[in-house]
């Protein structure tokens, strides 16, 4: 089977974020720009697809796609607190996806949301701005499309090499249990 993972510059934040280091990081400023993207995910990924956004922008972006796809949670047991904010703050983000491998065994119960920290300053495995970290990777390949470790599985923005690393390191991981198929 063949997968993607897609982690855009958000809605809103593209410019903010990423206009110092990438000249087109304006044009993920424009709704137009991720229907684009999710009807590519759709097309040339049929077996299965992520993406990740960020909440003030999942209103908008749930109306740019199919009806079927889901919404998972990553949830940050910690996340920034930003001076002069008056309402909650965001502590987890939306994992949009679509599609996967159906899941055979009763074993085990795959979830719709993660409790993984997210990466902070110049750490071992920091990849940069806006990088993910290994385990958020590898909780949307095994729990939201029960990848296979040999399917493939396409990164749409590698700029960090940090989700070719995690899978990589995914590929490499010895499993306790083997559930005949």
């Amino acid at each position: 089977m063949k997968f993607a993972y897609a982690d855009p510059p958000y809605l809103g934040l593209a410019k903010k974020t990423y206009g110092d280091v990438h000249p087109q990081a304006a044009e993920y400023d424009d709704p137009e720009t991720h229907r684009v993207l999710i009807e590519r995910l759709c097309n040339e990924y049929p077996d299965g697809w992520a993406m990740s956004c960020h909440t003030p922008s999942l209103r908008t972006i749930l109306t740019l796609g199919p009806a079927d796809v889901r919404v998972a949670a990553w949830c940050k047991p910690w996340a920034p607190f930003r001076p002069g904010v008056k309402t909650a703050h965001f502590a987890w983000e939306p994992i949009i996806y679509r599609g996967g491998r159906p899941f055979s065994e009763r074993l085990h119960a795959h979830r719709d949301y993660t409790v993984t920290p997210m990466r902070l300053g110049k750490s071992r495995d920091s990849f940069g701005r806006g990088s993910k970290p290994v385990g958020l990777i590898q909780w949307i390949l095994r729990d939201l499309l029960n990848a296979n470790r040999d399917d493939e599985v396409d990164d749409l923005f590698p700029g960090s090499g940090g989700v070719a690393e995690a899978i990589r390191l995914w590929r490499e991981q010895e499993t306790l249990f083997e559930v005949p198929a």
